[in-house]
């Protein structure tokens, strides 16, 4: 079951711990933006800004929304936050690298025995 957007960044900023500062400096969307989706029931953001918000949070948008359990996601972020740049930069790559290994498994394809 799909949420609403509002919804979602909510439970993931409650989940994370995480200021509406560090979101929006993470995010590349206005902290002003952050505060009025939090504060106001109605309030509603641009798909653009909903996706860098997801992403911030490790979820495309569709995963953003309908996944309840954010925790694993948002603990990664966390642990990526606290890491010094260089380490930053070897993480991304080695995730990269992962990315692409899973991208090239066939997930339809039986396990070998070994």
């Amino acid at each position: 079951m799909s949420r609403r957007f509002r919804d979602a960044f909510i439970q993931a900023l409650e989940d994370s711990g995480l200021s509406l500062r560090a979101v929006a400096i993470g995010s590349g969307v206005s902290e002003g933006q952050l505060k009025k989706l939090k504060q106001r029931e109605n309030a509603t953001t641009n798909v653009d800004d909903a996706k860098k918000v997801a992403e911030f949070f490790g979820l495309g948008l569709d995963r953003f929304l309908d996944d309840p359990g954010l925790s694993r996601p948002v603990e990664i972020v966390e642990l990526y936050s606290r890491l010094p740049p260089q380490l930053k930069q070897e993480f991304q790559a080695y995730a990269r690298e992962l990315s692409e290994g899973a991208d090239q498994t066939d997930p339809e394809a039986p396990e070998e025995q070994g």
